[in-house]
């Protein structure tokens, strides 16, 4: 009875009468069925947000990976050994901005309509 007491004393249940004010539960229902209404429609933005947030990353992460891994596939490749310094360079450089342009016209489907903006 005692953990009553102290739960009825922090909610400010008072009794009048002999009779539990009923006023409080029934606001304290309303208020708590209206708060989780608006935090239902912030917590469903929320999780879409991140969501997002997750897919995005994994596009980067995928992006960058296929990037370096075909960069570094035809940084080694025989015929660009063969050439001379500062040709193999300059191939090198160029390279830089070739692949991740093909990566994404190769992958279009997976990365949207940003693949066709490299067109």
């Amino acid at each position: 009875m005692e953990k009553w007491q102290a739960w009825a004393e922090a909610a400010e249940l008072r009794e009048g009468a002999g009779a539990t004010n009923y006023w409080v539960f029934a606001i304290s229902a309303v208020a708590g069925i209206v708060v989780w209404q608006v935090t239902t429609l912030l917590r469903n933005v929320s999780w879409a947000f991140l969501d997002s947030v997750v897919d995005n990353g994994r596009a980067v992460y995928f992006f960058a990976y296929t990037c370096c891994d075909r960069y570094l596939e035809a940084a080694r490749n025989a015929n660009a050994l063969a050439l001379p310094p500062l040709e193999y360079a300059c191939a090198l450089i160029s390279l830089a901005f070739l692949i991740p342009i093909a990566v994404l016209q190769n992958y279009e489907a997976r990365f949207g309509i940003t693949g066709r903006l490299c067109l």
